[in-house]
């Protein structure tokens, strides 16, 4: 993990199935070949975007300044001379993908910028933020999304992380991040393209995609976590322990694959396994303040304000600078006609959102005062 001080310009997420309501240790599996430079390559630039994006990018001269031009090349409108590139999260897409449709989500994005940011020799490779995560459920899944970012590494005056989502804003401060490999990132695309054939139904598929994660990163215990909850869907037990306690040993402190473990302990009897994985897994989650804001908008959700508002509190209290927490807030606060403390959650959200929300918010707030008749 390292801090850097940093212009944010780009971000994604990458999502891993956290847990199911419902490494391989001794065992080998036969995983399909998945070659680097061929056509089904998810990092693959085509060489029609490789070009397009030299003519108008290249000329910018240094990395911060190709860094900057790249961004605005991918985002900037067609009829201005951009890719026109529009965030749609129906699917995560190969890099091609993004070339032919226009389309990207947060990690498609992120994916699309490094590649070609190496193709123009700028000193760029993907890292994990570990201050940014969510939750959000699927049916019976809850979801966890990673926030993956792009790294410039510049040796004169700090390193430049480029931070895109469809809601953020430019800002320079700490990132304590992780370098990913190139694999790693490939075997991202791949779990990202599990869970979503997963989620819609087809197991069978998002298996085959499970293990060209894999393939590209046998140590992923994201990837092998993912491989548990469709096992156990599948009723293959026995499999699906298998993979989440590779996942643990991979990475022993992955909550996702302990609270899986903890869940199929139960099923399967063992109930002091069971207990042991639960007790960790409550240690690792009371240290998440995105896990419990989405405890606290679930419990909103069933109209348990009471104990929305004590989670959302201790949230806050970890992570002050998150304009979204607040919004939880005040949604709780107003549910209670405690329109005064609603007021002031939204004015703390709008202090922290990015600028495209500030209309919306500052909208919302000159509602609520007048719903308590202030000016």
């Amino acid at each position: 993990m390292i801090s850097i001080v940093a212009g944010a310009l780009l971000s994604c997420a990458g999502v891993d199935a956290a847990q199911a309501q419902v490494s391989l240790l001794g065992q080998v599996l036969v995983l399909p070949d998945i070659s680097a430079e061929t056509s089904d390559d998810p990092l693959l630039v085509p060489p029609d975007m490789l070009y397009a994006t030299r003519r108008r990018v290249a000329i910018a001269g240094s990395d911060r300044g190709m860094a900057e031009a790249l961004l605005k090349f991918l985002t900037q409108p067609s009829e201005l001379g951009g890719l026109g590139i529009q965030y749609s999260n129906d699917r995560t897409r190969m890099v091609s993908e993004v070339w032919a449709e226009r389309k990207a989500n947060c990690l498609s994005f992120t994916m699309a910028y490094v590649m070609m940011a190496k193709k123009l020799r700028i000193n760029a490779m993907f890292a994990e933020s570990h201050e940014v995560r969510n939750y959000f459920r699927a049916g019976s899944v809850v979801l966890r999304e990673k926030h993956v970012v792009a790294l410039i590494m510049r040796s004169f005056d700090g390193e430049l992380v480029a931070d895109f989502l469809p809601r953020t804003l430019p800002r320079f401060g700490n990132y304590f991040i992780g370098i990913v490999t190139e694999d790693r990132a490939k075997s991202m695309y791949y779990s990202n393209r599990a869970v979503e054939l997963f989620v819609n139904g087809d197991s069978e598929v998002a298996s085959e995609f499970i293990l060209k994660a894999l393939q590209a990163d046998p140590a992923s215990s994201q990837a092998w976590n993912i491989k548990g909850v469709i096992e156990k869907a599948e009723s293959n037990n026995d499999e699906a322990m298998r993979s989440y306690l590779t996942a643990l040993n991979y990475n022993p402190r992955d909550v996702a694959a302990i609270g899986n473990l903890a869940l199929l302990y139960g099923v399967e009897g063992f109930l002091d396994d069971a207990e042991r994985m639960r007790s960790l897994e409550n240690q690792l989650r009371r240290s998440d303040p995105y896990y419990i804001a989405f405890l606290a908008a679930e419990a909103f959700d069933k109209g348990e304000f009471i104990n929305a508002g004590r989670l959302i509190r201790n949230a806050i209290r970890m992570q002050p600078r998150d304009s979204d927490f607040y919004i939880i807030q005040s949604n709780i606060y107003q549910a209670r006609d405690r329109h005064a403390r609603a007021v002031k959650a939204l004015t703390n959200a709008r202090k922290y959102a990015a600028p495209d929300m500030a209309e919306g918010l500052d909208i919302l707030i000159e509602e609520y005062r007048r719903g308590t008749g202030r000016a």
